[in-house]
């Protein structure tokens, strides 16, 4: 299958760490396209507890190199977060919930990793 979230040099935040942990949450979102709903929510728990930590880890780095909308983007973090909660509290019990994970997903690689955080490197 043709991968849906193809990662480019151009989202790259110039730290080989963040980068490679961007690189691996692209996996993840592409298995998820891979899979029926009823493999979803494993998918879904990878994808929560990679999260987690590469927010922690990226959060770090911020904080190390004086990013100076680090309050903002931790509030992103946070936002994101809390989304995938009520996903997973929901859990994916259909096609059409797998598909609402797709979309938070693109949502997240569109707008946070392809936008936000191609500012941390400025």
């Amino acid at each position: 299958m043709e991968k849906m979230f193809l990662w480019k040099d151009e989202f790259e935040t110039k730290n080989k760490t963040i980068d490679d942990q961007h690189k691996k949450i692209f996996e993840l979102a592409n298995k998820s396209f891979t899979v029926s709903y009823k493999k979803g929510n494993r998918i879904l728990m990878e994808l929560y507890k990679y999260t987690n930590y590469h927010f922690r880890e990226e959060e770090a780095y911020m904080k190390e190199i004086n990013y100076s909308d680090i309050k903002k983007h931790k509030k992103l973090h946070l936002e994101l977060i809390t989304k995938l909660n009520k996903v997973s509290e929901k859990g994916i019990n259909s096609e059409n919930e797998l598909s609402q994970l797709q979309s938070l997903l693109w949502f997240w690689l569109k707008n946070h990793i392809m936008e936000e955080d191609k500012k941390i490197k400025n």
